[in-house]
């Protein structure tokens, strides 16, 4: 049963075309990967489907109802979060003040329940103990940590992950990438997930499916065997020459 369905989405910036009748749809408890070269229209997507951008054409259809042009916070409310590439807290907030932020509008503004609510939400994440510290006062993967939270507490049933791996370690990416295999597995959340560190999408995180974009229109989908292999795909990363040389698979 589809939860999302992306039905042919252009987007123009001047005399860019960041998006060319892009096609796509998420099945419900689905994990599907997004990747594609810089520039390749993977953020504009989130943007469009979050409602911070509205299309040129297409249309952005969300539990069989149309989405794509509401407001970003009734967007949110329907059940869809998100995260960003840089992490977007208040540095002079707690861990549960930033949690909460979203989960509030999901409780008719009650706080001991979107409290409790955002409690739940960290343990999910393993930072509950820290829920009074300081956003300020944490390193990346904690700040980041927050940020999935946030995501988390706004009770979502498809979230919209942006580049989550981006200056981690490797202990850190497969600590996320537990997080993320439980959130689909455990809590039945579908997952769309933008990632340019390869090694955590297709060795850490058990995605379903993985779409590829590139110049703002979809050139492949298929497992990851199947996108680890395609010519297509490896030629867009690393050019023509890496194609007989182990390609996307042995470049991360």
């Amino acid at each position: 049963m589809s939860i999302l369905e992306v039905e042919k989405v252009s987007k123009q910036f001047g005399g860019i075309k960041a998006l060319d009748g892009v096609s796509l749809n998420l099945e419900k408890g689905e994990l599907v990967g997004l990747i594609g070269p810089n520039g390749s229209g993977k953020t504009t997507l989130f943007n469009i489907i979050s409602g911070i951008l509205k299309p040129d054409e297409g249309a952005i259809i969300f539990e069989n109802a149309r989405i794509d042009r509401l407001p970003p916070n009734r967007i949110a409310v329907l059940g869809i979060s998100r995260t960003f590439q840089e992490v977007r807290l208040i540095n002079d907030l707690t861990v549960i003040e930033n949690t909460m932020i979203s989960a509030l509008p999901h409780f008719n503004m009650e706080y001991e329940k979107a409290a409790q609510h955002s409690v739940e939400a960290l343990k999910i994440v393993g930072l509950e103990k820290k829920s009074e510290s300081l956003v300020s006062d944490l390193n990346l993967y904690e700040r980041k940590l927050v940020e999935l939270a946030r995501a988390i507490s706004a009770r979502p049933k498809l979230m919209l992950i942006d580049e989550i791996m981006a200056g981690l370690t490797e202990e850190e990416q497969s600590r996320i990438a537990k997080i993320l295999n439980d959130l689909r597995d455990k809590h039945g959340i579908t997952i769309f997930w933008i990632e340019h560190v390869i090694r955590a999408m297709f060795k850490l995180v058990g995605v379903d499916r993985v779409i590829v974009l590139n110049w703002g229109e979809k050139l492949a989908e298929g497992s990851p065997q199947e996108i680890l292999s395609n010519e297509d795909v490896i030629e867009a990363y690393l050019g023509k020459s890496s194609i007989r040389g182990g390609g996307i698979a042995q470049s991360n």
